[in-house]
């Protein structure tokens, strides 16, 4: 019983962002199964992630913090230990793989076939990969962060996901756009990085600047997501660019 209400609260917030660009899109539709693989493919992608993490905090982090006790995941020990896992898997792997998620699946599809479509597509696995993270998180922490994560993480994970899609898009317009694609993916792990510091500064000093801190970055991160959606439906409407 517990286990299901976790997975409606971490999959309702997914659900409803795809249904918002998916009815925002201007240009051609895109087929709602494609959006839904989109996003299964982003949550699948957060199994190997996971092990990944796994992996890393094991076996790599003390190699180079050999001092240190590492903690498990779910609770961590040192706030250096915080800092490296924040930036080593959480930004890092988490980036990489969301991008994978959809450069190796519906990039090639033909209905990949507009500017607005590197937003759209990117954003659902982001969206299945927060929803796949959240119920995790759920299940180790329970009710006290349903709220919070419902509201953040998934509108996080889209929004700097957006960023590579749109550079995604636009390299498979215009090929001399390729090399942005990858200066795109660090913009959205330092991104990445920078709001999970804030986020873990702010239970780690107890500190509500921190929160104000992140919630700020949000609202500016989403703020360009939303901004850059619109202005590409829009030009994929006037010049009917097909990719």
């Amino acid at each position: 019983m517990r286990e299901g209400i976790y997975l409606i609260f971490a999959i309702i917030p997914a659900v409803l962002w795809i249904y918002y660009f998916y009815t925002h899109d201007k240009g051609e539709r895109d087929p709602l199964i494609l959006l839904i693989l989109a996003a299964m493919v982003g949550a699948a992608v957060g199994i190997p992630t996971a092990l990944s993490e796994i992996f890393i905090t094991k076996n790599i982090l003390p190699l180079f913090i050999p001092q240190s006790k590492i903690a498990p995941i779910t609770a961590h020990s040192q706030f250096t230990i915080f800092l490296i896992f924040n930036l080593a898997l959480i930004a890092i792997i988490e980036e990489v793989f969301k991008f994978l998620a959809v450069r190796l699946t519906v990039y090639n599809s033909r209905h990949f076939s507009e500017i607005a479509d590197g937003i759209v597509y990117m954003v659902a696995a982001a969206l299945g990969f927060a929803a796949f993270e959240n119920f995790l998180y759920f299940l180790n922490f329970g009710q006290k962060i349903i709220v919070a994560r419902s509201i953040f993480t998934p509108f996080f994970h889209a929004s700097a996901s957006a960023i590579v899609g749109h550079y995604l898009a636009l390299a498979k317009w215009d090929k001399s756009y390729s090399k942005k694609v990858y200066v795109a993916l660090i913009l959205a792990i330092l991104l990445h990085f920078v709001y999970n510091f804030l986020v873990f500064s702010a239970s780690f000093y107890g500190n509500y600047l921190y929160t104000i801190l992140a919630i700020i970055l949000l609202a500016i991160s989403g703020r360009w997501m939303l901004q850059k959606f619109k202005e590409t439906e829009d030009l994929d409407e006037e010049e009917k660019i097909n990719l």
